[in-house]
């Protein structure tokens, strides 16, 4: 994935944090945590000025495993009591939506959903919760506006190439070619909306893989649940995927920072590292910098194309920025995989999004296109 960098400007210095997802950054150390909940880690980058001293509200930081990964509240609050009650209320909607959603848990719904996959008469439709059938939903309207660039069911090709990964090797073309076979967003019914959904996969073997929809949409409604307790200046970052409200009270917005190459260094071509101002916004990103394999001199993405089960060679990276956390979580993968080529095909269908995609050409150089109001989110260059 794309790295994005957390750097607080607090004088008691910083703690580089561990890679999650390709996404590294630093951020100081959190004090208070949270009762139960580990020490801050954070896996996006953010970097917000200290509030005046005549400001009433205080920041605060929370961290809690959830989803594979390390999750990163931020949160302006008049005390630390109701800011750790409330932090721990949306830390508790995640591991809702983690045991809903989860395709690692045998018990979820969502490994229920994939088991009964092109069951006849009736076994195959299954009852599911009515957040998951928003989430699925929001991308499956990707997924069309995509032509299919995105998939949600593109689960039997990604388990192809998690162990390709593993094993350092090209998946077997016939395995690749029955994967694909097996993947099919119109093959998804969702029914009963919006009260009592059920969900069923039409075809055997299908599979829906949560991946690039699941944790943006459970970021966002952490924010949500912070706002509805009072705690309208809020963050929380999930793996590549970024939520927040209003900003750090006296700043322009919540300041994130990207770097495509991997780093923050010196070295990082300057018309590659940014910083966007974000408020009442999300923010995803998607690309190769940490998980690839290379065979044979190619280096293949673990992000694939559900049209040719392949894994992608362009080393494409995409951010968007959307209202929509789930809009934003699929979009980026979509955009990697659609190409530059498609950019502007792509994005004229998502008017309320904005959008920045990179990618290397053949000769070796990086060409890369973005949204008319890109700029307009990004902070002015030091």
């Amino acid at each position: 994935m794309l790295t994005l960098v957390l750097v607080r400007l607090f004088p008691r210095g910083f703690r580089l944090l561990s890679l999650v997802r390709g996404i590294g950054f630093y951020a100081p150390i959190a004090r208070p945590v949270a009762r139960r909940l580990v020490p801050s880690l954070a896996v996006l980058a953010l970097v917000s000025g200290c509030s005046s001293p005549n400001q009433s509200l205080t920041r605060h930081e929370f961290s809690h495993l959830a989803m594979g990964v390390r999750i990163n509240a931020v949160v302006y609050a008049s005390d630390e009591h109701s800011a750790r009650d409330s932090v721990a209320a949306a830390f508790v909607e995640i591991s809702r939506l983690d045991q809903i959603l989860s395709d690692y848990r045998p018990d979820s719904q969502l490994s229920l959903v994939n088991s009964r996959a092109g069951q006849g008469f009736g076994l195959g439709i299954t009852e599911i919760d009515p957040s998951f059938a928003e989430v699925l939903l929001g991308s499956l309207v990707v997924a069309e506006r995509t032509d299919g660039a995105f998939d949600p069911s593109v689960g039997p090709v990604v388990q192809l190439w998690r162990a390709a990964r593993k094993q350092h090797r090209l998946p077997d073309p016939a395995a690749i070619s029955s994967a694909v076979d097996r993947v099919g967003w119109r093959d998804i019914e969702l029914a009963g909306l919006p009260n009592h959904p059920t969900l069923s996969l039409r075809k055997p073997g299908m599979k829906l893989d949560p991946g690039a929809f699941a944790k943006g949409f459970a970021a966002q409604r952490a924010v949500e649940v912070l706002r509805t307790r009072g705690i309208d200046r809020a963050m929380v970052a999930i793996a590549g995927d970024i939520s927040c409200s209003l900003p750090p009270p006296g700043q322009r917005g919540w300041r994130i920072a990207v770097s495509h190459d991997g780093s923050t260094t010196d070295q990082s071509p300057p018309d590659r590292a940014f910083t966007l101002l974000l408020s009442n916004q999300s923010v995803s990103t998607a690309g190769d910098t940490e998980q690839f394999i290379e065979i044979d001199g190619t280096r293949y993405s673990h992000i694939v194309d559900p049209r040719t089960g392949l894994g992608l060679t362009n080393r494409a990276a995409a951010t968007v920025v959307s209202r929509n956390a789930t809009t934003a979580d699929a979009l980026d993968t979509a955009l990697c995989v659609a190409g530059i080529d498609r950019f502007e095909e792509v994005m004229d269908r998502f008017p309320d999004c904005e959008a920045r995609l990179e990618a290397h050409t053949p000769d070796g150089s990086i060409t890369s296109k973005e949204t008319s109001g890109f700029q307009a989110l990004t902070a002015p260059r030091s």
